[in-house]
């Protein structure tokens, strides 16, 4: 699945341990983009190990989903940190929304599932009143 992870504000730091495992193993996605504006017009795998490979870290979903679109599309928006406490940021759950309005599919390790569940029901039933 092609995927875009978010890191915002954590990336090459030990609360984005869930993007750095996608941009160095995974065989489950392939990563389209980061988003991380810390660390935005880099090569995600250069700023973890000094090694380019393609991935580009990027400022917002915005830009993340034109890196997507030349590259096929995205699939799949990735829930890439891994904060104290396993909760969602709340600043995150708008991007997440967002995401989600723009097609992608939600995947998180998080302990947030409940608020998930949310998201996706107020998508729902916000589709079925238009």
């Amino acid at each position: 699945m092609k995927a875009i992870v978010y890191c915002v504000g954590a990336f090459n730091t030990p609360n984005g341990k869930t993007a750095h495992g996608l941009v160095r193993f995974t065989e489950r996605y392939e990563v389209l983009a980061v988003i991380d504006p810390n660390y935005a017009g880099k090569d995600a795998r250069e700023v973890l190990d000094g090694v380019k490979t393609g991935i580009p870290v990027v400022k917002d979903l915005q830009e993340a989903m034109e890196v997507a679109k030349k590259r096929g599309g995205a699939e799949v928006f990735v829930m890439g940190l891994a904060p104290d406490g396993g909760r969602l940021p709340g600043e995150a759950r708008e991007v997440v929304r967002q995401a989600i309005d723009q097609g992608l599919h939600f995947e998180s390790g998080l302990h947030d599932l409940f608020l998930t569940i949310l998201l996706f029901l107020h998508l729902l039933l916000n589709e079925k009143s238009e």
